[in-house]
């Protein structure tokens, strides 16, 4: 079992495993963009901008016999349900979680490119009017 520090709430991020199929690499990190790639992080139709985590995503890399991914697991911001800012910050820290994904599958000294997220994104069922939904809708 490996987990974080405690964030937001007290709350820790988990990953439970069976080491005699997984070796734990050293690759052991919060997943924080750079306060300057802060910008880069957009949503059509989300006024707000993303200005951090309100628990940092962990990411922890493994391997099997043939195969070494990483894993990165997070628990976004909730907040409201209904209030416009709150939905605006949760869906930009989805967009963060996806942004960081896509830039580490593409890096090319990262040791693995196949990066998995997974864990609670605090995203309603999508629907129209959700802008996770808009952004991936052409």
């Amino acid at each position: 079992m490996l987990y974080s520090d405690a964030g937001g709430n007290d709350e820790r991020l988990t990953f439970v495993f069976d080491s005699k199929k997984l070796v734990l690499s050293d690759e052991v990190a919060e997943v924080a963009p750079a306060p300057k790639d802060y910008k880069s992080i957009r949503l059509p139709g989300v006024k707000g901008s993303f200005n951090g985590f309100d628990r940092s995503p962990y990411l922890a890399t493994f391997t099997t016999e043939a195969f070494t991914f990483s894993l990165v697991t997070a628990h976004l911001f909730f907040g409201s349900d209904t209030s416009p800012t709150d939905i605006g910050r949760r869906s930009l820290e989805a967009a963060a979680v996806a942004w960081w994904t896509n830039r580490r599958h593409h890096n090319k000294y990262a040791p693995t490119k196949h990066v998995l997220a997974l864990g609670d994104m605090n995203l309603r069922k999508t629907d129209k009017s959700d802008p996770i939904y808009r952004a991936l809708t052409p």
